[in-house]
């Protein structure tokens, strides 16, 4: 909005408009609760391409205009925060699908040219953003030391009455205990802090790690890459067991160029209901197939 756009009939222009909101924000902040007028939000149940029954909608939550404003302007600071702590995600580096898994792609491809093992765990969450508790949310805030003038408004947030919206269908208005919510500018973010633990443990074991939402991925080259992706799967299984995740078998894959997987990483593996597969997609990108790529990418210094 211009500064020097006319004022309205009831006298306020932008600049007052700016400082009013400012002092508004502040005073979220100092307390961590948005006023009643706000604390409502509209879920609207979007169908999926080709989607049946209940799992084949997606829902979009329609919060405030004032919170998506605060939640956008306070982004910068809360990915600069997460870069401090070390949180590493696609969110806060800023990379786009296509790169991450073109990669990871390259690496397969470079695993085979070179006779170098690689294995790589590709895990997907059923209903990531639906199934975790807000209470789980708070605890890892709280755990993370994460300030509160940014904890306390997003909580708030979350906490809102919600109704649910499908065609038109509408619910009533409740109080809700779980979920992460869909279109708020911070939610990935959030994600970020929730799977960090398994991020960090799977790499002290050994394996790389990328994260896109609630897509983890775990890959190790080498003579050590059994034994480090092990790690990683059991680094798994106390995420979902310590919270509110649950691995999409069919969503999830362990690719490897190695002939035989050894008794440990095989009985892991079973654990979590993933199985090997000659083949899977990760964010869209082959693996274990051919790849055919357009563009010319550069991995370990060598060129495909």
């Amino acid at each position: 909005m211009a500064v020097n756009k006319a004022a309205g009939y009831d006298g306020w222009g932008v600049e007052l408009l700016r400082h009013r909101l400012l002092m508004f924000y502040g005073n979220v902040e100092d307390t961590g609760e948005w006023p009643l007028q706000l604390a409502r939000t509209v879920v609207v149940m979007l169908p999926k391409p080709g989607g049946e029954g209940p799992l084949g909608f997606r829902p979009v939550c329609l919060l405030s205009q004032i919170y998506r404003v605060w939640a956008k302007v306070r982004l910068p600071e809360v990915r600069r925060w997460l870069q401090i702590n070390q949180v590493r995600t696609s969110a806060v580096e800023l990379k786009g699908a296509e790169e991450l898994a073109l990669h990871l792609a390259m690496l397969q491809a470079e695993g085979r040219l070179y006779g170098e093992e690689l294995v790589v765990l590709a895990t997907d969450f059923a209903k990531a953003y639906d199934t975790i508790s807000l209470g789980a949310i708070k605890e890892v805030m709280v755990a993370a030391a994460m300030p509160k003038w940014i904890a306390g408004p997003v909580l708030a947030a979350y906490h809102q009455e919600r109704i649910v919206r499908c065609g038109m269908a509408v619910g009533q208005w409740h109080k809700p205990v779980r979920g992460l919510v869909p279109g708020c500018p911070l939610a990935t973010y959030l994600m970020a802090l929730l799977v960090f633990p398994w991020q960090k443990l799977a790499e002290q074991g050994g394996s790389s790690t990328r994260t896109w939402v609630d897509d983890c991925v775990a890959w190790s080259q080498g003579p050590t890459a059994q034994e480090d992706v092990a790690a990683a799967v059991r680094a798994m299984k106390v995420q979902v067991a310590a919270g509110d995740f649950v691995v999409a078998p069919h969503k999830s894959a362990l690719v490897a160029t190695a002939g035989a997987l050894e008794d440990q990483l095989q009985q892991q593996v079973a654990g979590l209901g993933i199985e090997r597969k000659a083949g899977t997609k990760d964010l869209g990108v082959p693996l274990g197939t051919v790849l055919k790529c357009r563009r010319w990418c550069v991995t370990g210094g060598r060129s495909f």
